[in-house]
């Protein structure tokens, strides 16, 4: 790249836009749900947060896919870097999140179920593939590296296993929108699927969970990775559900309600501790696009609070979901109004490396 020219947009396209698409779409999952009982409002915005999400995600698909064919070595920079790299799941993780909500609105009625179906099959399973490629990538360039810095391994490493925990919440819908009984392959990949996010998981809560006991805590731009591990727990509950309604044992499905219940619990206790240590470290804090990782992982946990409270008819969790889908609504405002100043006062992207100053004239000589 010339020294005099600037950086284009979307060679420098940070991999934390796909955590705003993730959010949106969360926000829509979450409202279609109907955290208000007896009102319609929660549907109506369900379904304005879905179109909305789904605008937010067509333009960042044509935006990294051109910095996939035009700077791919920009784009594989992104993906290879411990730091951020996991953020770039992001992106395929809003198809797949986005694909889930519609299938929820075709679900409930609100659009008709064959665009449903054929949105969930088809963009549900690009960012499923998308997910696992990415993640399969960054993984396999950081685990077992030494020179990893400590600072880089924080909660956002769990992008890219959230979405393979929703593989049956989305799969049951699509079943169910199809009509009749799920067939065993498509139990068997949603399992699976959910089996291999959750262990993943897990491997990598005990990695970071003992980074932070036995290390330095992150630093204070890092904040969102406090809250992230709302997401997998969130949707790793849903997920334990989802899968043995499928199967249709009452037994299993009741001892898969306790055990999201026990997830719920832990969820809970970590919420107030981040919440501890968020606002501990509040005057230090930043905006900067990461924090749009706040989003989707309070949709996750107000998702399982809904699930589990009508489960187990306990009005508790239901107020706990709406405490939780109202706080939604005002992170996903605050950070908009955010993003949009940082826009408007050009601090949002990187600035353009300066232009060398003109060579002064050589003397010359009579």
């Amino acid at each position: 790249m010339n020294n005099n020219t600037a950086p284009s947009r979307i060679q420098t396209l940070s991999p934390a836009w796909g955590a705003m698409a993730m959010t949106v779409s969360g926000l829509a999952m979450v409202s279609l749900l109907g955290p208000l009982p007896g009102s319609d409002i929660d549907a109506g915005a369900g379904l304005v947060f879905l179109a909305l999400s789904w605008v937010i995600v067509i333009t960042l698909t044509a935006l990294y896919l051109t910095k996939m064919i035009r700077y791919r070595e920009n784009f594989l920079a992104d993906l290879f870097n411990p730091g951020q790299g996991a953020q770039t799941a992001a992106w395929p993780a809003s198809l797949l999140i986005s694909a889930l909500a519609t299938s929820q609105a075709g679900f409930a009625g609100y659009i008709p179920g064959t665009i449903a179906l054929f949105v969930g099959i088809t963009v549900g399973g690009l960012g499923l593939l998308g997910t696992a490629l990415s993640g399969f990538a960054f993984f396999s360039h950081v685990i077992g590296r030494p020179d990893i810095p400590a600072q880089t391994i924080t909660a956002g490493w769990f992008v890219p296993v959230v979405p393979l925990v929703l593989v049956p919440s989305i799969t049951l819908r699509l079943t169910s929108i199809a009509g009749g009984e799920p067939a065993s392959w498509a139990v068997w990949l949603a399992v699976s699927a959910w089996g291999i996010g959750f262990g993943l998981f897990l491997l990598l809560a005990a990695i970071i969970g003992g980074r932070l006991l036995m290390l330095e805590p992150p630093a204070a731009h890092a904040l969102p990775s406090w809250w992230a591990w709302l997401a997998p727990l969130g949707a790793g509950g849903l997920g334990i559900v989802t899968s043995t309604r499928m199967l249709g044992d009452e037994v299993l499905i009741t001892v898969a309600y306790w055990l999201a219940a026990a997830i719920w619990g832990f969820a809970a206790w970590w919420a107030v501790f981040a919440l501890i240590v968020i606002w501990g470290k509040r005057h230090e804090a930043r905006f900067h696009l990461g924090y749009w990782g706040f989003g989707f992982p309070t949709a996750a946990f107000a998702s399982l609070s809904l699930e589990v409270g009508r489960h187990h008819e306990f009005a508790g969790l239901g107020v706990v979901a709406i405490v939780f889908w109202v706080a939604l609504l005002a992170i996903v405002t605050v950070l908009a109004l955010k993003t949009i100043g940082q826009w408007r006062a050009g601090t949002l992207f990187p600035a353009a490396a300066p232009a060398p100053a003109p060579a002064e004239p050589a003397p010359t000589t009579r």
